[in-house]
């Protein structure tokens, strides 16, 4: 499929602070942890805070990007000598949220003992104690996870390394393989990650491959037992020299907003064109883009897309700002 590919390169080689930060029209550094912790996994609260997931840590933090010095918070801590990090997560029910846990080798991205764990953050106080749902010990590394709507309670982990996608009952402990496919794994070499961000919109499952580039779609049964990939249908491929696709967000007007290596969020409208928003990484290790989400609790904050980097750095993207093809 042709597209046109715009960069707009935001960020420059200004210096910017932390906690807050310079606004770089459209782009706004919101935070930077002081570890430069692997930030893997973004989601919005009803409160209108972040919940972030990280590869370095055990660990689910919170924070809220609207307050003048935005600190963030533990929500929940793992717990378990068979869990390192945390990587992808989801809402499945008010403010409850589903997360993945697991033990993870940077260098090699191995990545062993994939657990599912549930966080209810209902109540004020915090840190909230994380709970085991249930462990998948033949899965990969664990990356992407969404809910599934219609039916409570029930998530889909896409298993990069593998290529295959996970279908967990949160409600009853219980797990099974959905498909397992080489569209879904990666190429022989390269980065060894296949499927990665992963959301289920009107009967479609969304997702990306990183290795391979490209963001598709494939029919997808209201159990999420089925995902026809004969039907698969491509949307757009990565331009050439960018590092891969990871984990995205979708806007109102079905515009796809791609974290992607190294330091862009590439933008794909439902006809197919692209644009490149660059200016992601700002920092020495070259860790760029690696989820991204809306904000929620008010209008301005649900055209507020905030992106987390494997550099520990959370920005904020005024959507309404940025020109599109």
């Amino acid at each position: 499929m042709l597209f046109s590919v715009t960069s707009l390169l935001a960020v420059a080689t200004m210096a910017f602070a932390a906690p807050g930060g310079i606004s770089v029209d459209p782009i706004r550094k919101v935070y930077t942890f002081p570890d430069a912790s692997f930030l893997e996994n973004i989601v919005a609260r009803s409160n209108g805070d972040l919940a972030l997931t990280s590869l370095s840590h055990p660990r689910v933090y919170t924070i809220d990007p609207r307050a003048k010095t935005p600190t963030p918070r533990i929500l929940a801590t793992i717990s378990s000598p068979t869990v390192n990090i945390t990587a992808g997560i989801a809402e499945y029910a008010p403010d409850r949220f589903a997360v993945l846990g697991a033990l993870f080798n940077a260098r090699t991205f191995g990545a062993w003992n994939l657990s599912v764990w549930t966080i209810d953050a209902r109540r004020s106080s915090i840190p909230a104690v994380a709970v085991k749902v249930v462990d998948i010990p033949e899965a990969g590394l664990g990356n992407g996870l969404t809910v599934l709507p219609g039916v409570p309670g029930v998530v889909l982990v896409s298993d990069s390394p593998r290529g295959i996608i996970w279908r967990v009952d949160l409600l009853k402990g219980t797990y099974e393989l959905v498909v397992q496919d080489p569209l879904l794994a990666p190429n022989p070499t390269g980065l060894p990650l296949g499927i990665n961000g992963i959301r289920v919109l009107n009967g479609q499952l969304w997702f990306v491959n990183t290795n391979k580039g490209f963001l598709a779609k494939a029919p997808i049964s209201n159990d999420g037992r089925s995902i026809a990939l004969e039907n698969t249908t491509q949307l757009s491929t990565m331009p050439a020299g960018q590092g891969g696709y990871d984990d995205f967000a979708v806007d109102a007007k079905g515009r796809f907003w791609i974290a992607t290596h190294p330091d862009s969020v590439d933008v794909v409208v439902p006809s197919g064109q692209q644009t490149v928003l660059g200016g992601f990484n700002v920092t020495a290790n070259g860790r760029g883009p690696t989820s991204a989400a809306f904000g929620r609790s008010c209008k301005k904050e649900e055209k507020t897309l905030y992106v987390v980097t494997g550099d520990g750095v959370l920005f904020a993207v005024d959507t309404d700002k940025v020109k599109l093809n």
